[in-house]
């Protein structure tokens, strides 16, 4: 690929001058001029003692290059040696994205075997409610009948159901507290 110039029109007044008179009623025809004759040109001007600087020279020039060559056409070899590369790249993913997929991992826990183990803190939380709940309500029906026997007027009886279902709820809450907190006692 060479390298040449589209001149300015001073540039191709001195170029041209080598080659015929350049004059200001007929300008020659810009046509782009190799870079080795501008030097040549820039080396006689030198040589002659003329005091010229090839930036003022190239003032107005523009740089003209050829198009690059085609692509050499692909190898046939190369091809096929590149499609089974990426064949055997894609082998690779797909093996390094299904690594932990194991089936009798699923077969064994079941199908809903993740949902179950995401649902346990859940199912823990939930019992221990309803626990709580039946313990508290249990008692206070208890006391409540039980003391209707004791006691003729009606509100001895449900003042005893609601102190004794207060003191089992405490009890609860209070051994709740201690497995929550990860004492359980010697249990």
């Amino acid at each position: 690929m060479a390298t040449r110039l589209l001149p300015g029109p001073e540039l191709q007044c001195l170029v041209g001058a080598y080659v015929r008179p350049c004059t200001t009623d007929d300008p020659p025809q810009a046509q782009p001029i190799p870079f080795s004759e501008v030097r040549r040109t820039f080396s006689a001007m030198r040589s002659r003692g003329e005091q010229v600087y090839l930036h003022e020279l190239l003032t107005g020039s523009e740089i003209v290059l050829d198009a690059p060559p085609p692509p050499p056409p692909p190898d046939p070899s190369l091809q096929a040696r590149l499609e089974k590369l990426r064949a055997r790249q894609a082998a690779k993913e797909y093996r390094s994205m299904t690594r932990n997929v194991d089936c009798r991992a699923l077969q064994k826990r079941g199908l809903f075997g993740e949902l179950s183990q995401e649902a346990a803190p859940f199912r823990v939380v939930l019992l221990t409610s309803v626990n709580f709940l039946i313990s508290v309500a249990a008692t206070f029906a208890c006391t409540f009948l039980i003391s209707n026997y004791l006691f003729t007027t009606p509100t001895i009886p449900l003042i005893i159901g609601i102190v004794s279902a207060t003191l089992v709820g405490l009890a609860e809450l209070y051994g709740l507290a201690k497995i929550s907190a990860g004492d359980d006692g010697g249990l």
